[in-house]
């Protein structure tokens, strides 16, 4: 969504609400592979967010829009007339959306922006491209200008004036530029006043056509045919998003040749993350995305539901059936193993997967499947630090899942990662430097068990 009128060409507009082929499918969802992947090494913040979307090839919408449950439709027509580095910059704007909470920040801001010629859109969403825009300006620089919003045609929402303001404040101050809408004109019925509540604020130049919002959610059009979240599909949706951004911080920081986050993006985080993210709903989530694919269901409620009071969904799991606890013994991580590996246990209840662990220094020293007790853990060794062992073990099984490597971050491990393995994760308490920051990736857990 932009200022300024959008030209549709021809063939959007025609081909509307029409079946997509199949080729014209491949060809979008090529695209759309290119982009992530690229994303993926230049900036790997924006990479691993898209790749938490559910791209959808649908001429549903003009250009291309996105939901509160991941869900990421395009509009094959707009993709193959629009230039790639716009193609690309609009994939970025969409996941931010979701991923900076937009829908559960929005609270009671609903005042609509009326355009010249009678659009409607929501002044929250213009808000949010506001901030969302000069993110992705910012974080874009050294692509050598592939993705600046400046480039776009129409160019994105940047005003400096708005640096370092969060969303919440960019509503407020346009609320306050706002004029009324014209009383005669195109303006619709209903859309006087300048208050909020639900009223019409009059800004020239805006185009609903470029609402990016889908329909059903709670900014921008509604569509009562839509099917919505419920409020406890909601919270998982929000905390799902949260959890990424983490991820997608964590794995910027290690990968980017650039570095750390830009400060102003760190505090806007800091800002989003309200509340504290317990290091195993992270790990559960890293185990959901790397080791399994999630489907809700409410057909077996989570192990968790009686706990917090409120029906929560389990969750149906397709891809590897176990997962393997790699635990260091070189004497740094006594005293946790019955806490954190009833933990694990838990998730693997959840997602279904069976548990092995293996207890490894500078050898193997115990190595057991189908773990269900973590008290039945022996727990042995304490000379030397060194998972190789336990490494050299699963390759020449070749074990194709996913490793969970507990540790002080003081150990030796392979120089790449083995061939089979699908992905691991080092799981250090505090900043620890990981064992290595060629393979796997990390989360750091604070004292308290905060990620």
């Amino acid at each position: 969504m932009q200022e300024g009128k959008v030209t549709m060409h021809p063939s959007i507009k025609a081909n509307l609400g029409q079946p997509v082929p199949d080729d014209m499918h491949e060809e979008v969802r090529g695209l759309i592979s290119r982009v992530r992947t690229k994303m993926t090494v230049l900036v790997p913040f924006f990479g691993h967010l898209l790749l938490k979307l559910d791209p959808i090839v649908t001429r549903e919408v003009p250009l291309a829009a996105v939901s509160r449950d991941r869900k990421l439709l395009i509009n094959p027509d707009w993709a193959q007339t629009t230039t790639r580095a716009e193609f690309a910059a609009t994939m970025v704007h969409e996941v931010l959306h979701p991923a900076f909470l937009v829908w559960d920040r929005q609270g009671s801001r609903n005042a609509i922006a009326v355009g010249r010629d009678g659009s409607r859109m929501s002044l929250w969403n213009i808000a949010h491209d506001y901030a969302i825009d000069l993110v992705i300006r910012d974080m874009t620089k050294h692509t050598q200008e592939l993705l600046d919003p400046a480039k776009w045609e129409p160019p994105g929402l940047i005003d400096e004036d708005f640096r370092d303001h969060s969303a919440e404040e960019i509503y407020d101050i346009l609320l306050s530029r706002a004029k009324s809408p014209p009383m005669h004109g195109s303006a619709p019925d209903g859309a006087g006043g300048s208050g909020q509540g639900g009223a019409g604020v009059y800004i020239e130049g805006v185009d609903a056509t470029k609402s990016d919002l889908l329909p059903g959610d709670e900014s921008g059009d509604k569509n009562e045919g839509e099917a919505k979240l419920s409020p406890s599909e909601q919270k998982i949706s929000d905390q799902f998003w949260k959890v990424s951004l983490v991820e997608a911080a964590q794995v910027h920081e290690q990968r980017s040749k650039q570095g750390a986050l830009p400060s102003f993006v760190r505090k806007l985080i800091s800002q989003i993350l309200d509340s504290r993210i317990p290091w195993a709903d992270a790990l559960s989530r890293w185990v959901g995305e790397n080791g399994r694919r999630a489907d809700f269901t409410y057909r077996r409620p989570s192990r968790r539901s009686s706990a917090i009071g409120e029906m929560l969904p389990s969750m149906q799991r397709h891809g590897v059936d176990d997962i393997v606890v790699l635990w260091d013994t070189s004497g740094s991580m006594d005293g946790r193993e019955v806490e954190i590996l009833g933990e694990v246990m838990g998730i693997c209840q959840d997602l279904n997967m069976s548990l092995r662990v293996i207890c490894c220094d500078a050898a193997i020293h115990s190595d057991q499947t189908d773990v269900d007790n973590p008290e039945d853990i022996d727990v042995l060794g304490g000379e030397g630090s060194d998972f190789c062992p336990a490494f050299d073990l699963l390759d020449e099984e070749g074990y194709q899942g996913v490793v969970v490597a507990f540790t002080d971050g003081a150990i030796g491990v392979p120089h790449q990662k083995p061939q089979h393995l699908r992905d691991c994760l080092w799981v250090l308490w505090g900043r620890e430097t990981p064992p290595t920051n060629k393979w796997g990736e990390t989360l750091y857990i604070d004292a308290e068990g905060y990620v």
